[in-house]
């Protein structure tokens, strides 16, 4: 705005634009001990300490500049930078967009604002007194402070990743710790570069079995390695989907149903629940070979990485005792660092040289779901993501980790454009998968709040799935939620959850507005057999398939169609332990092992026992009685089996309407 000639002050025109000023400032001065008159010309006004209210555009807390009417609008940029230090380090004061509110607004009438109340600051030599000659209300917001759109990739390609790494952030900023950490992670010297390189470049496939039945995958878990056991599978890698080596979508009908539910709703959140062993990871594994995503597992001895666990560990430990927005905001933060690992990994790998026809979404997935099993020695994601921990947990803003993880998730995109296999389009969303939710959905509960109502107390989920939703826009990220207690998490939650509500009314097969997805079933012999069918025809030696024959005789697999028929891992265990003991006999004690693991009260802690299943569900049934519109306790339904078995020798009880479904979702198909 150009300065009004001195001659010629008409203080009086302007009057009635200030009113609320002028109402602020006769109030101020009605209860102060001196009344300071200004002067009527401004070219003689006084010099008046300014307490200007500003705003970051898209932040939610205001911070206050104090700064002298005297001076110009160039030293308030400066002066904002400095005080919103660290989060505006990687923009020039001089590149700054301040927007005047003309009358100021309180922060309930920021969002009513219209483009018309709003002036730019755009003359840097032009001084404050212009703009507030009578001082500025004490209670309004002055400023709302734009920061430029900026390119904040780190790591544009594999070339020029040393040139563009030390460049973008003045030392000692936040971001710029980001980029240290980069440059030391993935220097072509460095033990971790070259583990990446060479898989991307398909140098490293999964351990195989060796003995009588070899070449089956061979994976171990987090912190429970399989020392000297080099005969045991693991069959859920067996014959995981490729693109490189084309995909019959008719082979993989839990993947195929996954992709069918998420069809079906409308929202960019799909929760999957079921029993321990329904083959939810199984499921998610294949989905994620087929399409580009990330993997997270929320327990400490599965398959994945550990920094779901180091998130967890950490938002434990840094937990506000009163302020629970403190908290959600903390975990937010961490989730976004946790993205921003997998992102700048992902980006290294898909800019190796001469990878495009090696590294595929099928490798990334098996990198995701076993990084101890490729290298025993790290941890890669674990590693980038505590480093970037320590750096940015109390420094930087989580707008500006949003906009950073958001921009490195673009880019991302668009390098995966480009792969050989990969039917990836502009419209086409990633997948982010968490597994073993419920983990998260009982932890640390009441400590955090609702992001959209925040008298309702959460757990720690709730900030762990709003901060995946912020990580982009819905059409471009679908999170996908899976454990067994999400039946209890979704019932509690839908009627309350804005994000999830989105889109359930029409979302297929439905109990009570919850979308749930039918699991392929194990439920015949048929069934059964045709797994060890696969499994026998995936060996390439024919001795080891005539011993396979031997260990899995007709009569083995009756027994585990009456004891275990009803879901995807326990038969897998068995005919995993039948393999792992090498004995013509070894099915009967194998059996009776699994068995004993998923029914008996004495192995009542063993992942995916019924026994702590009911105890779990029928505590989470007291505790949130209001969930259900026909509560029916499992107590009840358990002693309806028990009295009629007992009476009348029946095997099943016959529930009507959607309590059925609910039970077998919730509990399996299993027979005791």
């Amino acid at each position: 705005m150009p300065k009004k000639p001195k001659s010629k002050p008409e203080p009086e025109k302007r009057k009635p634009a200030r009113n609320v000023r002028e109402t602020t400032k006769t109030m101020r001065d009605a209860n102060s001990s001196t009344v300071t008159k200004q002067p009527s010309t401004p070219a003689k006004q006084e010099s008046v300490l300014l307490e200007l209210n500003c705003i970051v555009e898209g932040e939610a807390s205001s911070f206050p500049v104090n700064i002298l009417s005297t001076e110009k609008v160039g030293i308030l940029k400066q002066a904002i930078k400095n005080a919103t230090k660290p989060d505006l380090d990687l923009i020039a004061a001089k590149n700054l967009i301040l927007k005047l509110i003309s009358g100021g607004a309180t922060k309930i009438g920021l969002s009513k604002l219209s483009g018309s109340s709003l002036k730019e600051l755009d003359n840097e030599l032009e001084k404050l007194s212009t703009y507030f000659p009578d001082g500025a209300a004490e209670d309004r917001i002055h400023i709302i402070v734009e920061p430029p759109q900026q390119d904040m990739s780190f790591i544009p390609d594999e070339a020029s990743f040393h040139t563009n790494i030390t460049r973008g952030s003045p030392p000692g900023s936040p971001l710029s710790g980001h980029q240290k950490n980069c440059k030391r992670i993935f220097a072509p010297d460095s033990t971790y570069a070259k583990f990446l390189k060479e898989f991307a470049q398909n140098q490293h496939q999964l351990p195989l079995t060796t003995g009588k039945i070899p070449g089956l995958p061979r994976v171990s878990l987090r912190k429970r390695p399989d020392i000297n056991q080099s005969a045991k599978p693991n069959l859920l890698f067996l014959d995981l989907p490729d693109p490189s080596k084309g995909v019959r979508q008719s082979e993989f009908p839990t993947s195929m149903a996954i992709s069918d539910l998420i069809a079906k709703c409308n929202t960019g959140f799909v929760p999957v629940f079921g029993t321990g062993g329904s083959e939810k990871t199984r499921g998610m594994l294949e989905l994620l070979a087929q399409q580009w995503g990330f993997y997270f597992n929320s327990t400490g001895d599965d398959i994945g990485s550990d920094d779901m666990t180091t998130l967890k560990s950490e938002a434990g430990e840094k937990l506000h005792d009163e302020n629970k927005e403190i908290n959600n905001t903390r975990v937010k933060k961490s989730i976004y660092l946790l993205f921003l690992a997998r992102l700048h990994i992902l980006q290294y790998l898909l800019n190796v040289t001469d990878s495009n026809r090696t590294f595929t979404c099928a490798r990334w997935t098996l990198l995701q779901a076993c990084p101890p099993v490729f290298n025993a020695a790290f941890d890669i994601f674990n590693i980038l993501f505590r480093r970037f921990l320590i750096l940015q947990w109390d420094t930087a803003s989580i707008d500006t980790l949003s906009r950073v993880v958001r921009q490195e998730f673009s880019t991302t995109r668009d390098l995966i454009r480009h792969r050989t296999f990969s039917d990836f389009e502009k419209t086409t969303a990633l997948f982010a998968v968490l597994d073993e939710a419920q983990i998260l959905g009982d932890q640390l509960d009441g400590r955090f709040i609702s992001e959209t109502d925040e008298k309702l107390s959460r757990s720690l989920l709730s900030p762990v799935l709003y901060g995946l939703r912020n990580v982009a826009a819905e059409s471009e990220l679908t999170i996908i939620t899976s454990g067994t207690g999400l039946s209890i998490y979704t019932l509690t939650w839908v009627p309350k959850s804005g994000f999830i509500q989105e889109g359930l009314s029409s979302s297929g097969n439905t109990i009570n507005g919850f979308p749930y997805m039918e699991f392929p079933c194990w439920t015949t012999r048929e069934s059964v057999v045709s797994y060890i069918v696969k499994i026998r025809n995936l060996l390439q030696d024919e001795e080891a398939k005539l011993v396979l024959d031997g260990l899995l005789p007709p009569e083995a697999i009756s027994l585990m169609i009456q004891r275990l028929v009803g879901r995807f891992r326990p038969i897998t265990k068995v005919i995993e332990k039948i393999i792992e003991l090498g004995d013509p006999d070894g099915w009967k004690e194998a059996v009776g092992s699994i068995e004993s693991g998923l029914t008996s009260y004495e192995n009542r802690k063993m992942k995916g026992n019924l026994v702590y299943e009911l105890i779990r569900m029928e505590k989470k049934y007291n505790d949130n009685l209001d969930a259900f519109k026909e509560p029916r306790s499992l107590e009840v339904i358990l002693g309806l089996l028990l009295f009629q078995r007992y009476m009348f020798g029946v095997e099943s009880l016959v529930l009507r309407g959607s309590e059925s479904e609910l039970v077998v979702h919730a509990l399996g198909r299993i027979k005791y």
